[in-house]
């Protein structure tokens, strides 16, 4: 019985359609198309945007620092400032002290005291000495440079720019997976169910992943906050992002919308999702050049905090991601690295140079300061200091890190050499490299067009997966791995010579010119248009010149310019170049002149038939007005009575149709 029934057993096997899919992946191809334009027009607006509010801000900067040197507000200054700060002769750390606490017991910021927005800046800062009473900090912190201006000081205001983020908020993403249908219960093995006895709350998640065995512990279970409501921390397993913790109210992190876990439970009031609140600080303090400690001093006039940057940027408005210095001399300077404490690992990311460096170069070019001595001094500085910071802590701290690297940080093109480099350290068991080790890799070809070759017996020192061609789409074959090597494994690359007036060619009879040192010894690079004809037509070896590649239509083109001939037949090419450009540029003439002679031939021609047709038709259209009539004077020899006069033997002027 038991075999009778293995028997009638019936297996049933579904299979989707071929037609189904390939339609099902057409449209996805288009959705995915107009997904990634309409993401990367706006990273584009973005962008535009950022660098639109960056120039505005800076501007403002100028504006209000060319202020603070104006005749109107010096001369203010100088009637308020006493007699014992005159003398500037020895200025030290002391002195400016001293300066601070006087200027804080005279001016005062009154919160009475509206902004005026509608009026200039100047008039509004002049005004306040009536009081002695500033509405804000940055009138306070303007005030307070122009003394020190008065005072002949070096001084400099720096400004913190919080420009609009270059992150953009409107992004189509890729649409979830299709969701089981109702009634059905996903696989025990894939997800985990949590019960709250209390509210009936069930959550499923996946295998949850965090940073530390702490936060291991939060994300494990459900924690109630004081407040009586039941806070749900959840992890994507998927993101490398670490848990941020809300200090202001509980333990339990925000609510946010990019976590791909599912909550299947009713939403209280206090699990909506919380809009991010910044506080805004101080963006305006000074500095002041001291001779006697050769450097630029950082002066919060508003705390009486001195020579301490750190201090400065906790003040800010984070996070920080500009700190521009405005001098009285127009200059501006960037001393973000300076300021920020995490410069290294997430405040260049948040920049314009990080993705358009050459734009925020160009940018502050024209406003670089005169003084190029004291701007080197302290750009030495300010690189010593960034290398005596502190190794990161977290892994995702090392990526893109200028200093240091891991290895699962490195790019497909990537790698260490050597391998046996210097450990510098350990982070979560996973070793620590300089960033000095990590080199580029590029493949055979690659190397040819950087003008170095792959030397002979250097085996490959990675292999990575190839970018699939389109026959291997179509084929459904994966492409085999390909070989990179490293700058160590190159050495210049060096061309045949030429050899009884042959030009070297590739397999494509092409020369591969793509930097001046490739050019074959022997041979010449003529970029001069038509040579090609001109060397045929003498029998002289000459071959195109590929300087490059210019990727359209779906496909790479070669790009050629000029040609490679023997340095022998250099002269003799060139001669024959300029009488082919001779004789072209005769026959050219002559066509011309062929062209005009037929022209005035068919003018002459039509002005002929013209006078014959006034005299045979007696109408002159330019000598009557357009208003009067003349009677012809004799009317036979008018038509249409003149069809019946016996035409003369010379009946060359006669149309063909008047010869009938």
């Amino acid at each position: 019985m038991a075999t009778e029934d293995k028997k009638n057993k019936v297996i049933e096997i579904t299979l989707d359609s071929p037609i189904n899919t390939k339609k099902k992946k057409r449209e996805e191809l288009w959705e995915d198309y107009f997904r990634r334009e309409i993401n990367r027009h706006n990273k584009e607006q973005q962008i535009a945007v950022h660098k639109a509010h960056l120039l505005c801000l800076l501007a403002l900067g100028r504006y209000r620092m060319r202020v603070c040197v104006t005749a109107t507000l010096q001369a203010l200054s100088m009637s308020v400032i006493p007699n014992k700060f005159t003398d500037t002769q020895n200025i030290n750390v002391a002195f400016l002290v001293r300066f601070v606490r006087w200027f804080q017991s005279q001016f005062k910021i009154s919160s009475t005291i509206e902004e005026e927005s509608k009026q200039n800046f100047d008039e509004v800062l002049c005004s306040r000495f009536e009081d002695l009473e500033v509405a804000s900090e940055t009138e306070f912190v303007y005030i307070f440079a122009s003394f020190l201006h008065h005072l002949h000081l070096n001084v400099r205001t720096i400004f913190s720019l919080q420009p609009i983020s270059l992150k953009t908020e409107n992004i189509i993403k890729k649409p979830n997976q299709k969701s089981p249908k109702d009634g059905e219960l996903s696989k025990p093995s894939d997800k985990k169910q949590i019960k709250d006895k209390s509210t009936s709350k069930v959550i499923k998640t996946k295998n949850l992943k965090t940073k530390n065995k702490s936060r291991r512990q939060y994300a494990s279970k459900v924690e109630r906050s004081k407040d009586g409501s039941d806070c749900d921390m959840i992890s994507d397993p998927e993101s490398d992002e670490d848990w941020m913790e809300d200090k202001s109210t509980s333990k339990c992190p925000k609510s946010s919308a990019t976590k791909r876990s599912k909550i299947t439970a009713s939403e209280s009031k206090e699990g909506k999702e919380k809009k991010k609140v910044i506080s805004v600080g101080t963006d305006v303090w000074v500095e002041v050049y001291l001779e006697s400690l050769q450097k630029w001093v950082s002066i919060d006039c508003l705390r009486g905090v001195i020579n301490h940057p750190e201090k400065c940027e906790s003040y800010a408005t984070q996070p920080v991601i500009y700190i521009m210095s405005f001098s009285t001399d127009g200059s501006i300077k960037d001393l973000t690295k300076k300021y920020a404490s995490k410069w290294m690992t997430q405040t260049r990311k948040l920049r314009i140079d990080n993705i358009k460096p050459k734009w925020w170069l160009a940018t502050l070019k024209p406003f670089k300061t005169e003084n190029g001595d004291k701007n080197e001094t302290e750009d030495q500085l300010l690189n010593a200091n960034l290398l005596n910071k502190p190794m990161p802590t977290s892994v995702s701290e090392f990526k893109n890190h200028p200093l240091y690297a891991l290895k699962r940080h490195l790019l497909k093109f990537e790698a260490i050499y050597p391998k046996t480099a210097e450990i510098l350290g350990y982070c979560r068991g996973e070793a620590i490299y300089s960033r000095d080790c990590v080199h580029e890799l590029h493949a055979k070809e690659t190397w040819i067009k950087e003008a170095r070759s792959v030397r002979i017996g250097e085996e490959p020192y990675k292999f990575v997966k190839a970018r699939p061609k389109p026959h291997h789409k179509k084929t459904g074959e994966t492409p085999p791995p390909v070989a990179v090597y490293g700058h160590w494994q190159t050495e210049k690359f060096m061309a045949p010579p030429a050899v009884d007036g042959k030009v070297p060619r590739n397999e494509h009879g092409n020369v591969e010119l793509y930097k001046p040192e490739m050019l074959p010894p022997g041979t010449v690079h003529l970029q001069i248009p038509g040579l090609n004809k001109v060397a045929r037509k003498l029998d002289i070896d000459c071959a195109q010149a590929m300087v490059g590649w210019d990727f359209h239509c779906g496909y790479s083109h070669p790009v050629f310019d000029g040609v490679v001939v023997c340095e022998e037949f250099q002269e003799i090419l060139l001669d024959a170049w300029q009488k082919e450009q001779l004789e072209t540029e005769r026959k050219n003439d002559e066509k011309r002149e062929l062209r005009a002679l037929k022209n005035w031939r068919q003018l002459t021609k039509g002005l002929l038939i013209r006078e014959r047709l006034n005299r045979r038709f007696q109408s002159s259209y330019e000598d009557i007005p357009p208003n009067q009539d003349e009677s012809v004077s004799d009317v036979t020899m008018a038509f249409p009575l003149n069809r019946d006069m016996k035409h003369s033997k010379d009946s060359t002027h006669l149309f063909p149709f008047e010869k009938l």
